[in-house]
């Protein structure tokens, strides 16, 4: 082996840990999560091989949609008034532009290492939620039998990580079930995987994210009739289990009050009142409510600015999200007596957050960058990727999902992952 070669085989084996050690802390620790990243970034720099890597970039047409992207928000902090808001803007979605520029131009991993990769995130998840339902349980007893710490935030905030994103992980962890499910395995170990993929369902359920229930519901039934011949051979049976299947998760929904509630209350949401100028500060708001004022708030902003090509700016979207919000009567929040700050939510959806933030051309451009992640996940084959494409599509539509670092870092990286390095059988 050459010197050459020995150097190579160092920095693959760099890559591949820093890879494992974004996985592991991506649930429970930013900062080592972080170091993962600098990690990863720092190997790639080191490495050199730059017309190797400046070949498969040129190659690349997410790396230049992206880019694309993260140019238009350094633009836009130009044109922002609060230069710190859009400083720490930039920093946080610096994974946007990273992931797609070092996965796409380093060699891609092997079939042994893309399964450690994915057991690797199994186990993560699987440790994140045996821990969350041990603390939620104590904190339970603890609490005179309070049931509201066995679901949603109360569950989450355990491990300091937003019921919403924590839902998003675990379903893509099923899918990474389901495709060691698809291989040749003993039936002891199909036993065992199929409990966990029911494990994973359940907590789901009790994380109470409405739209990551549905998108899960929706992508494993497809999934299940085009992809689980694995499982059943005939499409017939498979599209009648899957219906059952299906009718069963729904009803176990519908037997959970808690989880019930949320359903029930977003389905049964009134809209005559929102058209008012002013909200009491005691009105009481279900999501797709305070979803809609938001959104109206949003075209009312760009019109007063004239700002709907480009957005009022990454600096100052929030501030004037906020404003406009205070101004009109939702309530500011009042921490002492557990009252929510509808004020200061956001857009909770990412095509009205960018929007506000990057006006047109930016939502634009996202929309044609999602469109080639799924040509590129449908040319693999893969159903991983264009599932985990599909519940993100869904949860852009109720979530501000690239407003977080936790969904950021999230989405970047397997979005890019999967682009770039798709499971073993879609090469």
């Amino acid at each position: 082996m050459t010197q050459e070669t020995k150097r190579e085989k160092v920095h693959q084996q760099i890559f591949f840990f820093s890879i494992l050690g974004f996985i592991v802390s991506l649930p429970f620790s930013m900062l080592f999560n972080n170091i993962s990243i600098i990690l990863m970034i720092l190997n790639w720099l080191i490495e050199g091989k730059w017309q190797y890597k400046f070949q498969q970039i040129k190659k690349s047409p997410l790396v230049f949609l992206f880019t694309g992207i993260y140019a238009l928000y350094v633009l836009s902090s130009f044109y922002s008034d609060n230069q710190a808001e859009a400083g720490f803007t930039l920093e946080q979605h610096l994974s946007l532009f990273i992931f797609p520029l070092i996965l796409s131009s380093s060699a891609p991993l092997v079939q042994s290492r893309l399964k450690v990769v994915y057991i690797t995130f199994i186990g993560t998840i699987t440790a994140a939620m045996v821990i969350t339902g041990i603390l939620g349980v104590l904190n339970y007893y603890e609490h005179n039998q309070n049931t509201q710490y066995l679901f949603y935030q109360t569950l989450s905030k355990t491990i300091n990580l937003h019921a919403v994103y924590f839902s998003f992980y675990v379903a893509l962890s099923v899918f990474f079930i389901l495709y060691f499910l698809s291989q040749k395995i003993s039936l002891v170990l199909k036993i065992f995987l199929a409990f966990l993929i029911l494990l994973h369902i359940f907590f789901i359920i009790l994380l109470s994210s409405k739209t990551i229930i549905f998108a899960l519901l929706l992508t494993l039934f497809f999934t299940f009739i085009f992809a689980g011949d694995f499982i059943v051979k005939s499409r017939l049976v498979r599209i009648t289990l899957a219906t059952v299947a299906c009718i069963g998760l729904v009803v176990l929904v519908a037997s959970i009050p808690k989880v019930k509630k949320r359903f029930t209350e977003a389905i049964n949401s009134q809209f005559a009142f929102i058209d008012k100028k002013e909200y009491g500060e005691l009105t009481r708001w279900t999501g797709p409510q305070i979803r809609y004022v938001k959104w109206k708030f949003i075209t009312e902003i760009l019109n007063e600015h004239n700002a709907w090509p480009f957005g009022v700016g990454i600096g100052d979207g929030y501030d004037l999200l906020r404003k406009k919000s205070a101004k009109n009567g939702l309530f500011e929040g009042n921490k002492a007596r557990g009252w929510h700050d509808y004020a200061g939510y956001n857009a909770h959806n990412q095509f009205f957050q960018y929007l506000l933030y990057i006006g047109i051309i930016g939502v634009s451009l996202f929309v044609i960058t999602l469109f080639f992640c799924f040509r590129k996940a449908i040319h693999h084959k893969s159903y991983i990727y264009l599932s985990f494409l599909v519940i993100f599509l869904l949860f852009c539509m109720t979530e501000s999902v690239l407003s977080s670092q936790k969904g950021i870092v999230f989405f970047a990286f397997f979005n890019a992952f999967f682009a770039f390095h798709p499971p073993p059988q879609d090469k």
